[in-house]
């Protein structure tokens, strides 16, 4: 019974994730959210069926523009070869439109202004559920994820509060770097340790990362969000 189970979850995931191909396709052609700027510089997209997705622009010098109108996507790139082996991010953002405070513990009320994740490879056997859900993303060209981190702005909750994503539990973390009532139109300094930040989280010491990625989430509280990231890097300790 518990293989017929399975069976049955691996179907659903396939069906399912063919599914989402064909809809974020075509959602992405018709409605061209993702900067062609952006995408040269190898950023690509994950789109929701049936979501307005999110607008992302190159705003020049180093900034990335994201909006919102009642909708959601993520955009998402490969890590460099040197990126890789950083383990501190630095950037600095900004909001000019802010959505309501939200719980970002509640799935389906967890609206951000903006979010910032690190990906790492997914590189563990695992069950049979788990080893088709890898094959299904392999053949539709998604990045297989493990564990992540996910930086917030937004969200109820005070500054450093860490929680359990729920949409990647046990596998994902979310950091609220600026909860929600932080001040609109003004420029925030980030600095994490992504390391450092993995082993409070998991327990454990991190693989290399292997995407970052951006988000803005609107779609729950059906508001409009706009902000800015800019100067995106990554660092290495300078250790004695």
């Amino acid at each position: 019974m518990k293989f017929v189970r399975q069976l049955r979850r691996v179907c659903n995931l396939a069906l399912a994730g063919w599914l989402i191909v064909a809809a974020t396709a075509v959602a992405a052609s018709e409605k061209h959210a993702l900067d062609p700027a952006l995408a040269a510089t190898g950023w690509m997209e994950l789109a929701i069926p049936g979501i307005t997705p999110a607008r992302y622009r190159a705003g020049g010098a180093g900034v990335l523009e994201a909006e919102s109108n009642a909708g959601t996507s993520i955009i998402y790139r490969m890590l460099t070869d040197r990126e890789q082996e950083c383990d501190l991010l630095v950037w600095r953002w900004q909001i000019d439109k802010a959505v309501p405070a939200t719980d970002p513990t509640e799935a389906g009320k967890d609206d951000r202004d903006l979010a910032i994740h690190i990906w790492f490879p997914d590189n563990r056997d695992g069950d049979l559920w788990q080893a088709l859900g890898r094959a299904v993303s392999s053949i539709l060209g998604l990045p297989r994820i493990g564990k992540v981190l996910t930086y917030v702005f937004g969200g109820t909750g005070e500054r450093q509060r860490r929680v359990v994503n729920p949409h990647h539990s046990p596998d994902g973390a979310i950091i609220v770097l600026r909860p929600s009532g932080t001040e609109i139109g003004k420029w925030f300094d980030e600095r994490i340790d992504i390391a450092a930040d993995f082993k409070k989280a998991f327990g454990e010491s991190p693989p290399k990362p292997m995407y970052l990625a951006v988000s803005t989430d609107s779609d729950d509280t059906q508001t409009q969000s706009a902000g800015r990231i800019a100067d995106i890097a990554f660092l290495k300790h300078h250790r004695l």
